[in-house]
């Protein structure tokens, strides 16, 4: 099968990705955002270019080409400089390459809508140029008539947009066959173009090219062979052909970017033999004038071997030794495959003496820089740079864990305690913490650990000195220290930049009315390596010098590196009332005043019909409402939106003469109780209240998991799925014997469909929910077989408890 002439846009893409250079918006990388909206709907325009000795053939046409296609599809914001010069920045190296710019319309946002979805991407890529071009330029390009047809839409006939869906499949069927191009028709039956390139053809005097007003694409080699047709006075005609009437052409030929003019020797069994149509030597003579490309003029073997691109296929990071000669220069560059074997390394060096001062260092080599461009890079001792990250909020432990995996760093540092480090910088080890700045730090090969952290803390001393005497009045810190330990705990708190002064004003405030900070990052740090990644009630009454729950204060140091931001919300807290912020389930908190307001909560009853949970609910309001709390919200599950309700109605009296089965029943519980938590309970949350649900995920694990017996991984994943993390603060399990709570649900009046399931199956539901609460702190179980006083009683008394422990 023969290779298609113009692989650049239609060909199968090489399996070999360091083939191919690309840049970002100006970044060199090779990834991208999955959102982007041209990967996702094809939202965007591209062009392909020649570029041969650095510069890009006919550049002031395909960025008209691009600025034509964003216009069409209504793509602004556009930065057109600087993408000319990320093209031009791409080429300067390369002697003959394939240069591809795509602009899409950014990245983000949901569905087909543009909103949110920032600024249009740009993307400048490079490619080897094509082998095969003269082989195909002696022979001519064979075509074949595709059966795939073009949509007519004039919105966006002439423009290269990414929809290349069509040309895909085009070159699909090609591939099929042994033709090096395909004759595309629309779908009325009229001829357009090829599949990657555009058509012109010869019928006596006359010279046709296709109408693209309605599907297409207005190639910038089109567009320049049609006014060079022009300047010569010789018209050509852009008319709506049938294929018939091309194959009755004297002369055909095609054209694209890469390729500026290429004859057709056959369409499917019509043979075509004259050349006169275009002189294809004077376009080429003619196109190097235009950019003026330095190879005519100079036909040296040491100069080509100069411009000889590296034989590298992807970023290379090369050290040169210290006191390397010219001669194992170049044995090194040829052993490591990074120069081709050539006679004349020895003499450009001679040529030109500028590119022998090489310095000794580690650079990084990219496989678009030719031996000359190496050479410099060499003389000009620029040695590679490498990045590490020193993320705020993290501890020092953790940016030293970071310095240990970074590639060519000197490792100095030998012992976990900081001694090394501290005496170095001349302070105690204690002092360490929060006083490092979090930046991506630059370094070169060989730099040691101790010098990076001696950048770091050089700059947060700085950082921290011009905080201190910027801050606001009347501030509760003694020391420079103790803000920046303030900083770590907003560091710590929140990553909301927006919340982080109003964070620092509640401990402002806590501080200043004498109140405990109660801040969990303290605890955590106090516990060092002992946590576990969970904090329970224990650790918070266990005494730690950074234990905020039992001392008063700041805690004796910062816990963690705090950025810039944090530094400064702690110098400048908001004016607010504010002592207590809890987490509002999108990220960021909710803030009160008081600690009612503050302690909102989901609380869940639990139980066997007949357990008496609405006697439950009552005692819950009546002690809730006993301490000020009147936001209450009444769930009941399944149920509580119209969604719910339906789905209830389906769970307890089933469908007549249908079985539900025990997956189906599990199912409709889950969608019912994830519309409820989505749409009823968070909101409720969110915004202060306190909830009271009627059951929870806790009756469909012991129902179903207990009762029906259901694959207990079936359960835990399908809880996972749904739900994530989402818990009830607490629950109260009403327990009660099958027979007491059937004996009241009868007395209630007729049974639903569940509560008429046997007797062995509500006591398999039963011991599912001793031993799951038995086994969850959260869930506080009450002997409901009690008198209806005494289960009271058992509620209030149970509920005090736990709302004095939240307290």
């Amino acid at each position: 099968m023969r290779a298609f002439f113009y692989p650049a846009e239609c060909a199968e893409i090489t399996s070999h990705a360091q083939e191919r250079t690309m840049w970002i918006n100006g970044l060199k990388q090779s990834v991208l955002a999955a959102s982007d909206r041209g990967l996702q709907f094809g939202d965007g325009c591209f062009t392909t270019a020649a570029v041969r000795q650095g510069k890009i053939v006919l550049l002031e046409s395909h960025i008209q080409r691009l600025k034509e296609g964003c216009e069409r599809l209504w793509i602004d914001g556009v930065d057109w400089l600087q993408l000319e010069t990320e093209m031009r920045q791409a080429a300067q190296q390369q002697t003959q390459a394939v240069l591809k710019v795509i602009i899409s319309a950014g990245s983000g946002g949901r569905g087909y809508s543009r909103r949110g979805c920032g600024e249009p991407t740009r993307i400048v890529s490079l490619a080897p140029w094509p082998q095969h071009y003269a082989d195909l330029q002696q022979r001519g390009a064979s075509l074949r008539l595709s059966p795939i047809r073009l949509a007519r839409n004039p919105q966006f006939a002439g423009i290269k947009h990414l929809n290349r869906l069509e040309q895909v499949m085009i070159r699909a069927h090609l591939d099929q066959t042994d033709a090096d191009e395909a004759l595309v028709l629309d779908t009325e039956g009229w001829v357009v173009e090829c599949c990657a390139a555009n058509l012109f053809w010869r019928q006596g005097s006359q010279i046709f090219t296709p109408d693209l007003s309605a599907s297409g694409v207005d190639g910038i080699m089109r567009r320049s062979l049609m006014a060079q047709l022009a300047a010569a006075g010789q018209a050509c005609q852009v008319i709506k052909s049938e294929p018939a009437q091309l194959l009755a052409a004297d002369e055909v030929v095609i054209c694209n970017a890469l390729m500026p003019v290429l004859p057709v020797r056959q369409i499917e069994a019509v043979e075509f033999t004259e050349r006169s149509l275009f002189n294809h030597k004077k376009i080429v003579v003619s196109l190097l004038a235009i950019v003026g490309l330095a190879a005519v003029l100079s036909y040296w073997q040491v100069k080509r071997f100069a411009a000889t691109p590296l034989t590298l296929q992807q970023e290379t990071i090369y050290t040169l030794p210290a006191g390397t000669g010219r001669v194992a220069l170049e044995a090194q560059l040829e052993e490591q495959k990074i120069i081709p074997h050539s006679i004349w390394f020895g003499a450009l060096l001679r040529l030109e003496p500028e590119l022998a001062t090489f310095k000794a260092g580690t650079y990084r080599l990219e496989p678009t820089m030719t031996v000359r461009s190496l050479l410099q890079l060499l003389a000009s001792g620029k040695e590679a740079q490498f990045p590490v990250r020193f993320v705020e909020g993290q501890r020092l432990k953790e940016w030293l864990s970071e310095l240990r995996k970074a590639p060519y760093i000197r490792h100095t540092l030998k012992d976990d305690q900081f001694a090394t480090l501290a005496s170095a910088l001349k302070v105690e080890p204690e002092q360490l913490e929060g006083n490092f700045f979090p930046d991506t730090w630059l370094y070169t090969a060989n730099t040691t650990d101790m010098a990076l952290l001696q950048r770091a803390h050089e700059r947060m001393k700085k950082t921290i000195d011009e905080v201190w005497q910027g801050r606001a009045d009347n501030l509760p810190y003694k020391t420079p220290q103790e803000l920046v330990t303030m900083a770590s705990i907003i560091e710590k708190e929140t990553g909301v930049s927006e919340e982080r002064a109003r964070v620092a004003s509640v401990f402002i405030n806590r501080l200043r009315t004498g109140m405990r900070l109660q801040t969990d990052p303290t605890v955590i740090y106090g516990m060092g390596d002992s946590y576990n990644g969970t904090l329970t009630r224990k650790d918070l009454e266990t005494a730690s010098a950074y234990n905020t729950y039992i001392i008063n204060g700041l805690p004796p140091g910062p816990i963690a590196m705090p950025g810039k931001a944090s530094l400064q919300a702690a110098a400048h807290p908001e004016k607010t009332n504010y002592l207590y912020f809890v987490a509002d389930g999108k990220g960021g908190h909710t803030f009160t005043t008081n600690l009612a307001s503050h302690n909102k909560a989901f609380i869940v009853i639990e139980g066997l019909e007949g357990a008496g949970k609405t006697t439950a609910r009552d005692a819950i309001v009546a002690t809730l409402r006993a301490r000020g709390i009147h936001d209450l919200v009444f769930t009941r599950e399944p149920g509580g939106t119209p969604l719910a309700e339906q789905l209830r109605m389906l769970v307890k009296q089933g469908i007549e003469g249908e079985k539900v089965t025990d997956k189906a029943e599990l199912l409709m519980l889950y969608a019912a109780r994830v519309q409820l938590v989505e749409t009823v309970i968070k909101p409720a949350l969110a915004r202060g209240a306190w909830v009271i649900g009627d059951r929870h995920d806790l009756s469909s694990q012991a129902y179903q998991g207990g009762g029906r017996g259901l694959d207990a991984g079936l359960m835990q994943t399908l809880r996972d799925t749904v739900l994530g993390d989402f818990r009830p603060d607490l629950t109260l399990y009403l327990d009660v014997t099958p027979d007491i709570g059937l004996q009241r649900a009868r007395a209630r009046g007729e049974l639903d469909r569940i509560e008429q399931e046997s007797l062995r199956f509500f006591e398999r539901t039963r011991a599912r929910y001793l031993a799951l609460a038995a086994e969850d702190p959260t869930i506080i179980t009450i002997d409901a077989t009690q008198s209806l006083a005494d289960v009271t009683a058992s509620l209030q008394s149970a509920l005090d408890g736990w709302l004095a422990e939240q307290a």
